[in-house]
């Protein structure tokens, strides 16, 4: 921020944010048979970023080695990843998204966007205008946040 912080009112804000954008999370999950939001997560990193060894796929999503694995397992057993050898380090193993795995991905993000649009429906046009004003800074906040974690 600019000038100087008021911290209350930035800690009101946070706290703000975090309840409204987690409701808002919840509502707009996917849903496909039992993949959590978890499985979806890795997915799109998968295909935002590419192949990745399921360490470095681990940290980017903040979740332990052992828990990364048992996802990637059944990632794997639905055909939506796929493991393979890396050209670089033949003792490497890397996941990738397979094309039945973007398709899911693209659903999901197309109910997901779909779900948005009904949920906007119901809004004011001031209150969707100051959404519409609110989406970069919330864009740069995300990017803040994927830049601090180290992830993309």
């Amino acid at each position: 921020m600019t000038g100087a912080p008021d911290r209350a009112a930035e800690d009101d804000l946070a706290d703000l944010l975090v309840r409204v954008v987690g409701r808002v999370i919840r509502r707009i999950r996917p849903t496909a048979d039992d993949l959590s939001a978890g499985h979806f997560s890795v997915l799109a990193t998968l295909e935002r970023q590419g192949p990745q060894r399921v360490g470095d796929l681990a940290r980017t999503e903040r979740m332990a080695a052992p828990s990364m694995t048992r996802v990637v397992g059944a990632l794997d057993e639905r055909g939506l990843v796929a493991r393979v050898r890396s050209d670089a380090d033949a003792r490497s193993v890397l996941v990738s998204i397979t094309e039945p795995g973007r398709t899911l991905l693209a659903t999901a993000q197309e109910q997901r966007a779909a779900t948005v649009r009904d949920l906007l429906g119901t809004l004011a046009d001031d209150d969707v205008a100051a959404l519409r004003g609110a989406a970069g800074a919330l864009s740069r906040l995300a990017d803040a946040a994927s830049d601090r974690d180290g992830a993309h």
